[in-house]
Parts: C-alpha cells; sequence; structure tokens
C-alpha cells in the first residue's frame, strides 16, 4: 500500500503559485527529504499533507485513503508532525503540552513521562516551559510530542534550524530509528542536514518541483538539479572535503 501519494497538486496563495501539478508517491518506509531555498513552498506543502490548508487542485493520500475534511481527524491519527511556528507553546510546560496531546488523540494519560522522552534520550522536569528549554531540548521534546500517539508518518519542517552539531546528530539518530517502519517526511534548505540519512529527495524550486531522487554522499555526485540550485554550497562542501584531505 502507498503510504502517502499526491496528485496533480496545486497551489497558490494570494495569486502566487505555490505548488505546480506535483506528483510523489512514497510507498516504504525511510526518510524521505524535501529541499529547496526558502520561499519555495516546502511548509506549504506539508501543511496541505496535514490538512492544515486545502489544495487548489489534485489529490492527497495517506494509506490509501483521500484526504478530505470527513476523513482528516482519522486520517491525522496516523501523523505526527512539528512546524516551526511554536511561539503559542513557549509560556507552557512539557507536562500541559503533552496532556493537551493525549486528550486531542483520545489516549490515557500516564502516570510517568520518562519512558515516553527517554525516546528522544530527554532528562528534563515536565514542569519545564517550552520556552525555557535551548533549541535542541525543544525540538527533542517537540518530537517526543509527535511519536507519542505512536504514528506511522513523521512531518517535520526544518527540524534542524538553528541547531548545532551535536543537537542535530541526535535528531538524525531519533528519526532514523523511527524510519525503520515508517515514513519521515522533512524539509530542509540545506541539503547537508538530510544528505547522510534521507534515501530519497524532492527538489523544489520557485512553485516547480523534480522527482524524488536517490540520495547521495556530499563527496559522491549530485544530480543536475541540486548542482543548479545549491551550486555555490556544494562548492564549499567539496572544498572543505579535499581540504580535509590535505
Amino acid at each position: 500500500m502507498e503510504r502517502l501519494r499526491l496528485k496533480n497538486l496545486k497551489k497558490s496563495i494570494n495569486g502566487h503559485e505555490i505548488i505546480n501539478d506535483l506528483n510523489v508517491a512514497i510507498n516504504d518506509p525511510g526518510i524521505y527529504g524535501i529541499i529547496g531555498p526558502n520561499g519555495t513552498g516546502k511548509t506549504t506543502l506539508l501543511k496541505c499533507v496535514c490538512g492544515l490548508l486545502i489544495p487548489d487542485e489534485g489529490d492527497i493520500y495517506v494509506d490509501g485513503v483521500p484526504l478530505s475534511p470527513a476523513s482528516r481527524s482519522k486520517i491525522l491519527q496516523n501523523i505526527g508532525s512539528v512546524f516551526t511556528q511554536s511561539e503559542f507553546l513557549l509560556d507552557k510546560s512539557a507536562s500541559d503540552i503533552l496532556k493537551e496531546h493525549y486528550y486531542y488523540y483520545g489516549l490515557n494519560v500516564p502516570q510517568s513521562w520518562k519512558p515516553l522522552l527517554n525516546k528522544v534520550s530527554l532528562q528534563i522536569s515536565c514542569q519545564m516551559k517550552l520556552g525555557a528549554m535551548s533549541l535542541g531540548m525543544r525540538q527533542k521534546f517537540l518530537l517526543a510530542v509527535a511519536i507519542s500517539h505512536h504514528p506511522r508518518m513523521l512531518i517535520l519542517d526544518e527540524p534542524f534550524n538553528g541547531l548545532d552539531v551535536e543537537a542535530v546528530r541526535a535528531i538524525q539518530t531519533i528519526l532514523t530509528n523511527f524510519s525503520k517502519n515508517n515514513v519521515v517526511v522533512i524539509t530542509s534548505h540545506l541539503f547537508e542536514d538530510l544528505g547522510s540519512i534521507a534515501s530519497s529527495i524532492l527538489v523544489m524550486s520557485e512553485g516547480h518541483v523534480g522527482h524524488f531522487e536517490r540520495s547521495y554522499p556530499l563527496n559522491g555526485s549530485f544530480s543536475e538539479g541540486l548542482k543548479k540550485i545549491y551550486k555555490d554550497q556544494i562548492q564549499a562542501i567539496n572544498k572543505q572535503l579535499s581540504d580535509k584531505e590535505i
């Protein structure tokens, strides 16, 4: 069964075409990256998949079920998501955020959050407010919330933004483990965030998209689409690799 299919998807905002006739099919567990410069529609695409925005044209299928106002609630039972806009949660404690999430999904609140937080290697007081956490801690916590209802798919919008190398690697490890039996869809404007973990990559540029392509190591070959969009970044990374070899 297809885990996710986007068929002839189109979306414009304020008269500006964001997504133009996108067709994508994801059949297997794994990490699927969506990369492109800022403003190319990556977040818009994820919001369409989560039912937060309605496409102008086209269809979205999750586990073979078409996404619609009638099916949205049931489909979201199997999707966990983290978007970059979490400011409205900053004054809430970890415990309150988790309780609200559990109530929304009709789950019984456990006596302890420790087993869940251990899954993302996070040790915090559950009375700690989200705004008091470091960016790395915050991303780990939001990931814990996203996987707490046992979804089969994770949708993550720029999860590595602002993180140091250690935090990025920690998040990558969590996602790699989760993706062994599930689907993870991640956006980024930096392909080095995804190059070592993504099984396939979708390139987005100026409202248009390429197809999912096999992900290559940073010191290997790149598709022409990646070369065109990320020429400067590729040259800089290749120089760094050459310097290390010297």
